[in-house]
């Protein structure tokens, strides 16, 4: 992986804002295969603090905010009898060195990066693994090692024995994982597997692939699946009972060997790590056609997110912008602040439980006007991020008389379009083509499996690249064929038809979707205020005192379909009719009259009431009225039922006696037809 997260201590001078950062870098197989850093870093490295002894890393020095002229390294701390040196520092950039590490003895070391007076440093644990992390039976038969993981966190190791992690080097000796499974694909299917390196892994153990005609014989008769076949896994623990000890990939295989946290646990330096670094994934999931996850994302948004100017996030903030933040919203605890961190797989996909389809972590939430999370499928995972922050029906009118830099929903929108919800409708009934939000709604458009095409280059468009367009700007008009058949070379050519009409921005021409969109906000940013330099109103303007309500919430609704990105896709009925809405809205100068009251009826215990609303103005004609009630079923599911209807008249105020629902607390709504 050519992404690091940061993991190290910074040290700063004080008075000036240069800063040494020191940091691993991980090299997936790919990397290396490619020699996309440096030849001479040959070997693939996960990016971790604690390795196993003999382990050959990669460190990363920046000098930020300057360049480099006369920078150093130096092993400043290492055990007392260590040969380990610094290899040839390899140049990245003016302000970056790179080198290769070693650690060859079990213990500490403290590597650093010096220029003039500025240094940071990185601390590094080596250890041997330990291995052990098996079932009870497993474990009686490679002859229990006593204390491992599994003792002091019991918790982790019986979700984990739901996981693939636990499950695939079992599937794969019984000939039940895939009809090539060789002896290549072992190493990251057990633990500490490091052919370069002593540190007592599996490969250190004597194993011998069971694809050789004596092994078979003592395996019994194979049957028509060839060399593998479920007997053969029994007889690993008979053979091969020490490397068995490293079956399986166990907790060790991503927090690091396990030697010296077993030897010294302290609340200071617990000689383990827990990262979220995507390199940790990358070191089997990154190589040749098939495994592609990790060069995927390298391309997504995830992998390089928005900063923040200030460098931190408050807590409100930091759910969606910093990976530890999210989990913790996710498990339901304190969400903490902090700097941006990429979301990476272990962000997403949590790595110790298998509860969620693909281990993905499942969160109920709402979007922010209270609206349920509706369908969606593993999709919902990614609506806890994207939907606004804010209840459109209150957030406009809080802003009248203030100037807002930062004006509207939030930047990512699209759940609450996708529901059709949490926009100013002025009055009305908006439509809405929901059938986005069927099965997994986000993931079954945006990741559209795709690893290699013919000629085995990487296909960066669905997937774990997240994106609907190619690198080189072409859009990925295969996600949709499966449900709209052909739609041209590109999302824009799609034309909607709404009332059989396709010309909604009434320039004249049918043209695609997302470019009556453009049109219909063009018209709208000439109607809203905005710098005399520019043609009319931009997502990203200010706005100020001067604004109106019905500009303010005009303005909002221009926002909602900006950020939205999608220029109509996600819900094209509601996206063509929102902004039609709000156009009209804005030349009639229509602010819609809010219901005003709902009074009991009395002597009647609670089962009427009288709704007191407003006349809907700059809608011609308006007809009648209808005023539906919110009511909730057995099964929680709710739905609007029509409980009257009141032809309209020339008057500013309107009532209408309705009956409640069961003698309960009661939500209505008044929509002009």
């Amino acid at each position: 992986m050519k992404k690091a997260v940061l993991l190290t201590v910074l040290l700063t001078s004080i008075g000036f804002s240069q800063t040494m950062i020191v940091e691993p870098l991980g090299m997936s197989p790919r990397d290396v295969a490619e020699g996309r850093v440096d030849t001479t870093f040959d070997i693939a490295y996960n990016g971790l603090l604690n390795v196993g002894t003999g382990t050959q890393m990669y460190l990363r020095g920046t000098f930020a905010d300057s360049f480099l002229t006369s920078a150093a390294w130096a092993i400043d701390t290492a055990p007392v009898e260590s040969g380990a040196t610094i290899g040839t520092p390899v140049v990245l950039d003016t302000a970056t060195e790179a080198i290769a590490f070693t650690p060859d003895l079990e213990g500490t070391y403290v590597i650093s990066f010096t220029e003039g007076t500025y240094s940071g440093t990185v601390t590094i644990n080596a250890g041997t693994y330990v291995g052990g992390v098996l079932s009870a039976e497993e474990q009686a038969l490679v002859g229990a090692p006593g204390l491992n993981c599994s003792t002091c966190h019991p918790d982790q190791y019986t979700d984990w024995m739901g996981t693939g992690h636990y499950e695939i080097f079992e599937a794969g000796m019984k000939g039940e994982a895939s009809d090539h499974y060789a002896s290549y694909c072992i190493s990251c299917h057990v633990t500490g597997y490091d052919a370069n390196a002593v540190n007592n892994g599996f490969d250190e153990h004597g194993f011998v692939f069971p694809d050789s005609t004596a092994l078979t014989d003592n395996y019994g008769s194979p049957d028509s699946s060839g060399h593998l076949f479920p007997a053969v896994w029994d007889s690993l623990f008979v053979f091969f009972p020490e490397a068995m000890n490293f079956a399986r990939i166990q907790c060790e295989s991503c927090h690091g060997p396990g030697s010296e946290h077993m030897a010294t646990v302290s609340a200071d330096d617990n000689m383990i790590v827990a990262s979220l670094g995507t390199d940790n994934c990358a070191l089997c999931h990154d190589s040749g056609t098939h495994h592609v996850y990790p060069e995927q994302w390298d391309v997504s948004g995830h992998a390089s997110p928005p900063e923040y100017y200030s460098g931190s996030w408050g807590s409100s903030c930091a759910r969606c912008h910093t990976g530890n933040a999210f989990i913790q919203y996710a498990d339901g605890v304190e969400v903490e602040g902090g700097p941006t961190t990429p979301f990476t797989c272990a962000v997403c996909h949590d790595p110790h439980s298998a509860d969620g389809m693909h281990q993905l972590r499942e969160v109920e939430t709402t979007l922010s006007n209270g609206a349920p999370i509706m369908g969606g499928g593993m999709g919902k995972l990614c609506m806890n991020c994207h939907m606004g922050r804010r209840d459109a029906s209150t957030y406009a009118e809080s802003q009248l008389g203030r100037t807002s830099g930062h004006f509207g929903p939030h930047y990512g929108i699209q759940a609450d379009v996708l529901h059709a919800t949490n926009v100013v409708t002025f009055g009305r009934k908006l439509p809405t083509t929901s059938g986005h939000l069927m099965g997994d709604a986000c993931i079954d458009c945006h990741m559209v499996e795709g690893h290699a095409d013919a000629e085995g280059n990487i296909i960066l468009a669905g997937s774990h690249t997240f994106n609907m367009e190619f690198p080189d700007g072409t859009d990925n008009v295969e996600a949709c064929v499966e449900c709209h058949g052909e739609v041209g070379e590109s999302f824009a050519e799609k034309k909607f038809y709404f009332n059989f009409e396709a010309d909604h921005d009434g320039d004249g021409v049918d043209e695609g979707l997302q470019e009556e969109i453009h049109g219909l906000m063009e018209h709208l940013a000439e109607l809203l205020p905005h710098a005399d330099t520019v043609a009319g109103y931009d997502a990203h303007d200010a706005t100020t005192p001067e604004f109106t309500l019905l500009e303010l919430q005009a303005a909002y609704n221009y926002e909602v379909v900006y950020y939205d990105h999608s220029y109509g896709v996600h819900n094209p009925a509601f996206t063509v009719a929102l902004l039609q809405t709000t156009i009209e809205a804005m030349e009639a100068e229509y602010i819609a009259g809010p219901i005003v009251a709902i009074e009991d009826v009395p002597n009647d215990q609670g089962n009427q009431v009288r709704i007191v609303w407003e006349a809907f103005h700059g809608f011609e004609p308006v007809d009648f009225y209808v005023v539906n009630r919110l009511d909730e079923w057995a099964d929680a599911e709710t739905t609007w039922t029509t409980v009257g209807m009141l032809p309209a008249y020339d008057a500013e105020r309107f009532a209408l006696v309705v009956p409640t629902a069961y003698n309960a607390p009661t939500t209505f709504e008044v929509i002009a037809m």
